[in-house]
């Protein structure tokens, strides 16, 4: 086994598989593409809001990008059933914090379809801040093995 003690490893960004989640404009492929779109989240730090958030046996990470104050879901799993992807919720309000949006997120975080908690209390966040992007998320939006297509939001969050 090589020795690592002094390597700094990157773990891979997965990529969802095009078709596989529901294509808007405020959805990416991978965390990374996410990053990349608009520079300054590549530099910036994030609040984890929940590793657990699911819905139909599928989980989801929530953060907040602190310098944008996008908060923003990306599905965990494999990339043929969408995982990697992120999708912007919207941005916390002036004035608002975390705490504040998603007050009691750490006691509703890890129960059976929590995520539909996490996205009801998400109506109070602004539009979403993520400009289109050609070519980024450009799966059918018509073919979610994980039914995230048509369920993501049952309560409209964009409009």
């Amino acid at each position: 086994m090589p020795d690592m003690s002094d390597a700094t490893i990157t773990p891979p960004f997965p990529r969802a598989r095009p078709g596989s989640y529901r294509t808007r404009a405020e959805a990416y492929p991978s965390a990374l593409e996410f990053g990349l779109a608009v520079p300054v989240r590549a530099g910036s730090h994030e609040r984890d809001v929940g590793l657990g958030w699911c819905r139909d046996g599928v989980l989801y990470r929530c953060a907040v990008v602190l310098a944008t104050r996008e908060v923003y879901l990306c599905q965990l799993g494999p990339p043929d059933s969408g995982g990697g992807h992120v999708r912007v919720l919207g941005t916390l309000p002036p004035g608002r914090t975390i705490n504040d949006v998603f007050d009691g997120w750490a006691e509703a975080h890890g129960a059976p379809d929590s995520l539909d908690w996490l996205l009801g209390r998400a109506t109070a966040l602004d539009g979403p801040a993520a400009a289109p992007q050609a070519g980024v998320g450009a799966g059918s939006a018509s073919a979610s093995p994980v039914r995230e297509a048509s369920r993501l939001s049952r309560r409209p969050i964009n409009g």
